[in-house]
């Protein structure tokens, strides 16, 4: 920031101490464009009903900041500079009242935007004295002696107005949109026939950029929270902090089937209504990678989860495409890995988990996370008693085999059926019919 220099004795030309002032000018500009951004941004200026009620509204002082040239005029002796723009305070210090006019046709209906602009005004003038250098002792009256008042400061000021729409019948009538370099704050309904303005006929401009935080919500560059999964160097909000600890945003229920839109990612969805739902993941293009959706069924039909065209949806581990299907009780975690590629977890994906690693078709096994393996075939007997036949398990066993279950199938009347299992190896056993041969047995493996 610059700063001006001047030595004992020198005489001082009112340029240095006009750009004294433009210089802390300056300076406080840059500081609150880094902390408000480029602007434009507004605090203050809340809008009231009278009191009594009437057709007119009062506004609040109020602030707005926006960029501007340096000097958009000349200043004094200093030129204006229009090269070089800074962010700009614009200051109404006093409550200012606006006066609303109803349609006069019936039935219609008008609103009128509260808008806001920046401008500088050079104020409070006065017939200032000058030296007068034929007679110190008497100084002119005005510059050169002509007596004429000047401005005797620049002020960046506030300036509210009142901007009508269209009458157009009641419910149809547009907002008019806010006149060059103005800022929108608040829209006012006023109908045929209406002779008082009430809180309920005013409404905040939608996207009013407010800095106060109790006002509308919107808070300075320096104070917003980042975007979701936001991985630049911004500062982090309270907020974001909360979104990013894994703490879920929200909880909604589902109970229709439809696409999930990309408002429910981070909140804890609880799917299921009164029939099976079909849900749609939306198309991985418009989503942020990272972007997850937690999902559990809490209804007692099952819930199917689906990739939108030209993605996949893949259990976690596994590289094979597949369906979500999620059971009563059933909970999911659906998160974008990739360029179309959705990936899930959660109870439904531990099927396809090495811990719970099967084979279920015909003759199979099913391992469990401790490393039991239960196996499971169907084995026909020798034609003879007293014969023993070798079987291989559907899958050999790593460490020991346990026990084996035997159990006959097609038994007829009285029939005795003895038989018996013998331990051959980690990849074999034996069946010994002792009566019932040429009888049909399902056996039950356990081992590790």
């Amino acid at each position: 920031m610059r700063r001006e220099t001047v030595y004992p004795g020198q005489v001082l030309p009112e340029t240095v101490l006009l750009n004294m002032g433009r210089d802390m000018m300056t300076g406080m500009g840059k500081l609150m464009q880094d902390i408000l951004g480029s602007g434009p941004c507004v605090s203050g200026f809340a809008c009231t009903p009278t009191a009594p009620a009437s057709l007119q509204v009062n506004i609040a002082p109020g602030n707005i900041y926006a960029m501007q040239s340096v000097e958009a005029s000349p200043w004094s002796t200093l030129p204006g500079d229009t090269a070089h723009t800074i962010l700009k305070q614009g200051i109404l210090p006093d409550p200012v009242s606006l006066t609303l006019t109803p349609p006069t046709a019936t039935g219609l209906a008008i609103n009128y935007l509260v808008q806001v602009t920046y401008q500088d005004q050079d104020i409070n003038p006065a017939v200032l004295p000058y030296y007068n250098s034929a007679n110190p002792s008497q100084p002119f009256t005005g510059q050169g002696n002509n007596g004429q008042s000047q401005a005797t400061a620049r002020d960046g000021v506030a300036v509210v107005s009142l901007k009508a729409g269209i009458a157009a019948p009641s419910g149809n009538q547009q907002t008019p949109a806010p006149d060059t370099g103005n800022v929108g704050l608040w829209v006012i309904t006023v109908l045929n026939g209406q002779t008082t303005v009430t809180a309920q006929h005013i409404a905040a401009m939608p996207g009013a950029p407010y800095i106060n935080p109790s006002m509308l919500g919107m808070t300075p560059s320096l104070l917003q929270s980042p975007a979701q999964f936001d991985k630049s160097t911004k500062l982090a909000t309270t907020e974001f902090v909360q979104r990013a600890l894994g703490n879920v945003s929200g909880c909604q229920p589902v109970y229709y089937s439809g696409t999930l839109t990309a408002a429910q990612l981070g909140q804890l969805l609880q799917v299921g209504g009164a029939q099976p739902l079909s849900l749609g993941l939306p198309v991985s293009s418009s989503i942020v990678f990272g972007s997850r959706y937690m999902l559990y069924n809490a209804s007692t039909y099952p819930v199917t989860i689906s990739a939108g065209s030209g993605d996949g949806l893949f259990a976690m581990g596994s590289g094979v495409t597949r369906s979500c299907v999620l059971g009563p009780g059933d909970s999911a975690e659906i998160t974008l890995q990739a360029a179309g590629v959705w990936v899930f977890s959660g109870s439904q994906q531990l099927q396809f988990s090495s811990v719970f690693a099967a084979a279920l078709s015909g003759d199979g096994w099913q391992r469990l996370p401790s490393g039991l393996i239960i196996q499971f075939q169907n084995v026909l007997s020798p034609v003879a008693n007293g014969v023993r036949t070798t079987f291989n398990f559907p899958s050999a066993f790593t460490k020991t085999h346990l026990c084996t279950v035997l159990t006959a199938q097609d038994t007829v009347g009285d029939i005795t059926v003895s038989a018996t299992y013998e331990k051959v190896s980690l990849s074999q056993w034996r069946l010994a019919v002792w009566t019932g041969a040429d009888t049909l047995y399902s056996a039950i493996h356990i081992g590790w």
